[in-house]
């Protein structure tokens, strides 16, 4: 938890950089999210995925740059997000702290549109390894202690106060290591095969400002 402590303060303090002007408002924001579980390796013919809906939620902050529709916006999200491989379900719990560069295009005098896109630094607070019993006694799903992704969105907003967004998460390299999957075929007892796999994911979300 320290390493999200860090990343997100050293954010929010480049943000306190701007200049007097910016209007600053904290919130909450909350959502669910579909995944879209990715395995690659030799086995992955063999190995049936489906993934389930999770959900997030925690602290938001967003950085307004007076007049110029240009803005920020950085939360502290606590995201589970589920999915099972053979049958057996797999968590992932993690903390993930998205910093996105906004653009917001006024529709009226209250309502308006929102264009976000930026990096997002995920740290994994659950479960790191999970035992696929259900394809040998030895095989081992081993979850990342963090992760480096990129979302890209938008969505709507009302009196400034209130947000409906949707959002693409995109990984930057493996989510999981997937070690010592004995492909079920050969009569040797040391057959060894190894993967990655990638969590691509959808999130709808809602943000309340104050």
């Amino acid at each position: 938890m320290k390493r999200v402590y860090i990343a997100f303060i050293t954010i929010l303090m480049i943000l306190c950089t701007f200049p007097a002007e910016a209007k600053l408002k904290l919130g909450v924001k909350g959502g669910v999210n579909v995944s879209e579980l990715k395995l690659s390796g030799d086995f992955m013919d063999n190995l049936s995925v489906s993934n389930k809906v999770g959900f997030f939620v925690g602290p938001t902050l967003k950085l307004s740059l007076g007049g110029t529709g240009i803005g920020f916006d950085l939360a502290a999200l606590y995201d589970q997000r589920e999915a099972e491989i053979a049958g057996q379900t797999i968590k992932h719990q993690f903390v993930n702290v998205p910093l996105n560069l906004r653009y917001n295009i006024g529709l009226g005098s209250a309502v308006g549109i929102y264009l976000a896109a930026g990096p997002q630094f995920g740290f994994n607070i659950g479960d790191g390894e999970f035992e696929l019993s259900a394809i040998s006694n030895t095989s081992q799903y081993t979850l990342r202690s963090s992760d480096f992704s990129v979302n890209l969105g938008g969505g709507i907003y009302l009196f400034d106060c209130l947000e409906v967004g949707v959002t693409y998460n995109i990984p930057c390299g493996r989510t999981a290591d997937l070690e010592n999957i004995s492909d079920g075929f050969s009569t040797a007892t040391d057959v060894i095969k190894e993967g990655d796999s990638k969590l691509n994911t959808w999130r709808i979300s809602a943000a309340l400002y104050f």
